[in-house]
């Protein structure tokens, strides 16, 4: 037993481990917080709902992974030059019973979908491995006569890819995405080696300290936000690489102001914005 017990435990849900974490919370009385999992669909059942089965488990915070998915596949198919021709999409995910893949899988098909102009030929699986999305891409070039875009549920992905189709010397310009903002994926959009990167939700764990320490306050962020909360991700492109560049470096996050953040310190706020444009507003 540890002596004193800590005021709360943030933490992240592992299938078949969910009930144990919410077991020993309750049997210590420690409010736990998950970040950037959701229950998983095996435990659903005997977890339920935050503050329902188990009072102690306050909520979670986890990335919109279907809007990451769709943000990128928006934002490939506009960056595809010409409007009046059907684009052509090859996907590369990740493992098809990953939740994070089906979810950015489910996004790509919803801007297909909306787009009109664009057709998805195929997407393909792997288990996140920059190698495997390789390999992939050597049978995908030799397979398609032409492909416009290429969406990734990963920036390993992505960059695999990318070195098949370097390697090709492919007359195809293939627009390319990711998602995770890794630092090779950021290091490749500063470089004009992808197209985009969609990330962010490492920024997860700081936004759920701004919401406990507020909810310990006296300020639920379950009147605003609920208890299984969803953040958009952000895209870094061309046109925004340079800025966050020039903010965010390996050395400096400790230079965002989380007070900011916090209703009970501000308490003229009304509604909790943790987008990018915030990130950059309470840099200091």
């Amino acid at each position: 037993e540890i002596n004193p017990k800590p005021d709360f435990i943030i933490a992240i849900f592992y299938r078949k481990m969910s009930v144990a974490l919410l077991e020993l919370s309750r049997k210590y009385d420690v409010p736990v917080f998950i970040v950037n999992t959701n229950i998983p669909n095996d435990d659903l059942m005997d977890v339920g709902v935050p503050r329902d089965k188990y009072k102690n488990f306050l909520g979670v915070i986890a990335a919109n992974e279907f809007q990451a998915g769709y943000k990128l596949a928006k934002y490939l198919i506009q960056e595809s030059r010409d409007n009046n021709k059907q684009k052509s999409i090859v996907a590369i995910s990740g493992p098809r019973e990953s939740t994070e893949a089906v979810e950015r899988n489910k996004g790509l098909s919803q801007a297909v979908k909306e787009a009109k102009n664009s057709v998805l030929y195929q997407t393909l699986y792997t288990n996140w491995e920059e190698e495997q999305a390789y390999i992939l891409m050597k049978r995908i070039l030799k397979r398609y006569e032409n492909i416009d875009i290429l969406w990734t549920a990963g920036d390993g992905l992505a960059l695999g890819a990318k070195r098949a189709i370097v390697e090709s010397d492919t007359k195809m310009n293939i627009i390319i995405g990711g998602i995770d903002w890794t630092k090779n994926g950021i290091d490749a959009v500063k470089n004009n080696e992808l197209n985009a990167t969609v990330g962010g939700n490492f920024m997860n764990a700081g936004f759920a300290l701004v919401l406990l320490y507020d909810y310990f306050h006296g300020k639920d962020f379950k009147n605003e936000l609920g208890t299984q909360i969803q953040l958009d991700m952000s895209l870094l492109t061309k046109e925004n690489i340079k800025e966050y560049l020039d903010k965010f470096t390996t050395n400096n996050w400790d230079k965002i102001n989380f007070k900011k953040y916090s209703k009970h310190l501000n308490p003229t706020f009304h509604t909790y914005d943790f987008s990018l444009d915030s990130l950059y507003y309470n840099f200091e």
